[in-house]
């Protein structure tokens, strides 16, 4: 019966073995699956002749090395951050556009010529609706690029959450294969195909998640998954997480579900690059955009406000709400806002007589004080409605206002006995407000362009000579004299006193606290950052209120001229850089960041790929193999029959002896 014994152990094996090749074949090109080998060895039954017993089954093997398995698991989650990452900042490359030629650049550049073509031709229509269209222009694709970033930055939290559904699932899924394979192993059934189905479930879950898995190599079978370092997976039992946002930044976070603790640093998978999209990467773009709008407009507007349009001065202006609270708890404060003062010039239409007053500004100061101390002046009324600052002249019909940083005379402070009346003109090029004294130098009695040795002398605030000038013979009364820094002095016909003196404050800027901007006073732009940057509805509507001069008749270009060199002035609040190169900068900084991260998705799927072809080479099922070993173990059971079929040949010759 030895005999019977050995061909039915062969054939038991060959049939294993060619239902295994079958297996196999069948899942040649199933995601996931190993190739599955039978372990046999030579069965010994003992005695004194040492004979053979047939073979023996001992396993049914899955071909995996489980050190490429998880350096195949470890590599998923990389992959899977670097990939989220890339294609996002794609999708940012393209809403910005081109550095030159498209997207927020040509609007960038399309405004400030614009600008630059009306100072050319300050007096066109035209010209002024093509540069109040240009900033409407601007100030769209800024809100569109502002939105659109605000938007990705809102979807990050939605696709995290969404994917994190995925991963629970599959949490879930990989616990109760999990349990399956113990119950499987214990009761001495194989659980190759249930490791394979877990351990798929496990690489799909490293693309979305950083993962870590021990017990590859358990004989139970069984393995532990740490998702972020956290055990998710013990046994069959599961542990399932949760995103959301949390804190005062809004961070994308990962908790365990209910925990209500989450963590806003971790990296590792889609989610990762969620995270690293929604914490670090996009809120540094937000932040570049939003500080080259902010940049944009509050230059624009201190220039702005400062000047006046073709409607000259004004009768009543508004600014938009403010807050009530003191300026220095503005966010502004520090930034665009500082201690100073506004220079308010008001002009009597009828005499032509011009009071300068100055309005301090400092941290304690509220929209109100600053209301009440103009409204104390007796030719301005000045309120808050709406917690917006209102303005207005306090006899529309006899005084106008503005803010324009025209030099101011003085010849009231000291002694003035000159029959004449010195005239101011000119616009200011310093950089910062002064009080220059001019001075009559001469030994006659001061006729203007009679005596030989009569002049002006003119120094600075600090007392330095900046230029002296001739009044008397050679002088044409009435001829205006450039006495220096922009400013410029014309005398008609009469006498003055020699050694009196007046001054003339000299304007570089008619607000020095930033207080007009910040509270929008006959500002061009409205808004702060990228999403909210609007132009003026009354400018949009009258291009006529843009205002270009910077001198009191309105005629000049001046204000235009320095609205337009903005573009190629350097920026403290932009890194002194101008606001063409900062925007370049973000483009190329993104540009930068995206070929990093694809020479990065390129050096990680070539690992990868190398895995994968490790773990094919090891665990893949090649056709032409199972194929040969078919015909092998075919040959194999074909021969454990034949050797049955002597085997009962002989049993009956002997029982036909008998």
């Amino acid at each position: 019966m030895a005999g019977y014994d050995i061909a039915l152990t062969g054939l038991n094996a060959a049939r294993q073995a060619i239902d295994l090749i079958g297996t196999n074949i069948a899942n040649a090109s199933t995601e996931g699956y190993h190739k599955q080998e039978l372990v046999t060895a030579p069965l010994h039954v003992g005695g004194i002749s040492g004979s053979g017993g047939g073979v023996d089954v001992l396993d049914v093997r899955r071909a995996i090395d489980t050190l490429t398995e998880r350096e195949y698991i470890l590599q998923q989650p990389l992959l899977g951050q670097n990939a989220q990452e890339l294609s996002t900042l794609k999708l940012i490359e393209n809403a910005l556009g081109d550095i030159d030629t498209q997207g927020l650049m040509l609007s960038i550049e399309g405004y400030f010529n614009a600008m630059r073509e009306l100072a050319a031709q300050p007096n066109s229509t035209a010209l002024r609706y093509q540069a109040a269209w240009a900033a409407d222009g601007l100030a769209d694709q800024f809100r569109h690029v502002g939105t659109f970033l605000a938007d990705l930055e809102s979807q990050t939290l939605l696709e995290a959450q969404g994917l994190m559904v995925d991963v629970n699932t599959r949490i879930e899924r990989i616990a109760q294969l999990n349990g399956m394979v113990r119950d499987m192993v214990a009761q001495g059934r194989s659980a190759n195909a249930v490791m394979d189905m877990r351990d798929q479930a496990v690489a799909e879950l490293g693309e979305l998640a950083d993962i870590r898995v021990t017990g590859l190599a358990d004989p139970q079978g069984t393995i532990t998954l740490f998702v972020w370092d956290t055990p998710m997976v013990v046994g069959a039992q599961a542990t399932l997480l949760e995103a959301n946002v949390s804190g005062v930044e809004g961070e994308l976070g990962i908790s365990i579900q209910d925990a209500d603790f989450y963590q806003t640093d971790l990296r590792g998978g889609r989610i990762g690059g969620l995270m690293a999209l929604r914490n670090e990467i996009l809120p540094g773009i937000i932040d570049a955009v939003d500080a080259l709008a902010q940049e944009i407009i509050t230059q624009s507007n201190q220039h702005h406000v400062q000047g006046v349009g073709q409607t000259g001065s004004f009768t009543d202006l508004t600014g938009w709400a403010a807050d009530d609270s003191p300026l220095s708890q503005w966010d502004a404060w520090g930034a665009d806002l500082t201690a100073g003062t506004i220079n308010l010039r008001v002009t009597n239409k009828i005499t032509g007589a011009v009071a300068l007053h100055q309005i301090s500004i400092d941290g304690a100061s509220t929209v109100a004080s600053v209301a009440a101390d103009l409204d104390a002046l007796a030719e301005i009324k000045a309120e808050v409605a709406d917690y917006a600052l209102h303005i207005e002249s306090a006899n529309a019909s006899l005084y106008e206002f503005d803010f324009l940083p025209v030099g101011v005379l003085d010849t009231a402070s000291n002694p003035w006995n000159g029959s004449v009346q010195p005239q101011i003109g000119g616009i200011y090029q310093g950089d910062t407000n002064e009080v220059f004294t001019f001075t009559v130098l001469g030994s006659g009695p001061g006729e203007i362009g009679v005596d030989a040795d009569l002049s002006i002398e003119v120094r600075n605030g600090a007392g330095a000579l900046i230029k002296t000038v001739n009044i008397g013979v050679g002088y044409a009364a009435g001829e205006t004299i450039d006495v220096g820094r922009g400013l410029e002095l014309a005398l008609q016909d009469g006498t003055v006193v020699v050694g009196e003196t007046f001054e003339v404050t000299a304007v570089a800027s008619s607000d020095t606290s930033g207080f007009l901007a910040a509270t929008g006073m006959n500002t061009l732009f409205s808004g702060t950052k990228a999403t909210d940057i609007a132009v003026q509805p009354r400018i949009l509507e009258n291009p006529q209120h843009l205002a270009g001069a910077l001198s009191a008749d309105g005629d000049d270009n001046t204000n235009l001229t320095r609205i337009a060199d903005l573009i190629d002035t350097p920026l403290e609040q932009l890194g002194n850089l101008t606001p063409a190169d900062c925007y370049r900068q973000i483009i190329t900084g993104i540009g930068q960041d995206i070929t990093f991260r694809r020479m990065r998705q390129d050096s990680l799927e070539s690992a990868m790929a190398q895995l994968e072809n490790e773990r094919e080479r090891i665990g893949g099922v090649d056709i032409n193999e199972e194929a040969a070993k078919m015909v092998m173990y075919e040959k194999m059971f074909q021969g454990m029959a034949k050797f049955m079929s002597i085997q009962t040949s002989m049993l009956e010759h002997l029982m036909d002896l008998l």
